[in-house]
Parts: structure tokens; sequence; C-alpha cells
């Protein structure tokens, strides 16, 4: 598992996208043969949605962060959990469903603020999206009340 994840990460950086999407998605066909799960799958999980999205196929990028959700979930590991919530929203407003983008902007703002504090950037970073996802959406109230509830001042 880890070479085809090391291959992957190598082609990627090179910006062998082709060679990085095959490698990676064998990473994910030999991790599903093990009995434990290999905390690479997380990893690749990402780096896959991360190359989708540059690539713009913003549904396939969904799938996959999806799919870090799903693992974090099972494995226990939260680490990034709220990250991948995050990139999920991205992934929906860019793919055009704003109200998808906002569920998943505010449930990465919730973990973030229940994992970190209110106080750390990415906690910031996901209410400042949930904010302008609200009001994207003309929900100009609730962007109101987040922005006093936190006390956030964005740069408008």
């Amino acid at each position: 598992v880890p070479i085809y994840y090391n291959l992957g990460s190598l082609f990627f950086h090179e910006g062998n996208i082709e060679e990085a999407i095959k490698n990676l998605h064998e990473c994910i066909k030999e991790a599903e043969k093990l009995e434990e799960p290999n905390p690479l799958l997380e990893d690749t999980f990402n780096l896959l949605a991360s190359i989708y999205f540059q690539k713009e196929k913003y549904q396939e990028s969904g799938k996959y962060y999806q799919q870090a959700v799903e693992f974090c979930e099972k494995t226990g590991s939260t680490g990034q959990i709220d990250v991948y919530y995050r990139n999920l929203g991205l992934a929906h407003e860019y793919s055009g469903d704003i109200g998808k983008g906002v569920e998943y902007y505010r449930k990465a703002f919730d973990t973030a603020l229940k994992g970190r504090g209110k106080e750390q950037e990415i906690t910031q970073s996901n209410l400042q999206l949930l904010i302008e996802g609200l009001k994207k959406q003309l929900r100009l109230n609730e962007a109101e009340e987040l922005k006093k509830k936190y006390e956030y001042n964005s740069d408008e």
C-alpha cells in the first residue's frame, strides 16, 4: 500500500497527474484487501479528491472527500475531518449545489469549533465559508446571527 501512495504522491508533485491517479487507485485497491484499515487510505482519498478538484471534476472530488470522512468516522481519526467537510462543501458549491455546500460548511465549522476552538485559523476559515454560503442563499439574518455570536469580522 505505501508504495502505491508514495508513487501517486511523487507523480502528483512532478505534474504527472494521470500516473498519480492510477497509483492512488491501486493503493485503494490494495488497501481494501487488508483486514485492518490502513491509515494511508485517508491520505489517499484526500489526495485523489484534491487532484479531481484541481481538474475541476467537483463531483468526483466530493466522492473522495466523502470517503475520507467515512474513513475517519470508521477509524476514529478526527484530525482532518473538519477540513474534509469544508472541502466537501466547496466541491458541492462548485458543482452548483450551494445548499449542500452550506450544509458541509456548517459541519466543518461545528466540528472545528469542538476540536480546535473558536480562535483557530481553520475554524475562522470554516465560519467565513459558512457565512458567505448563507449570503449566497440570501439567508442574511442567519449569516448576521453567526457573525454576532462568534464576533466574526470580515474585511467587507
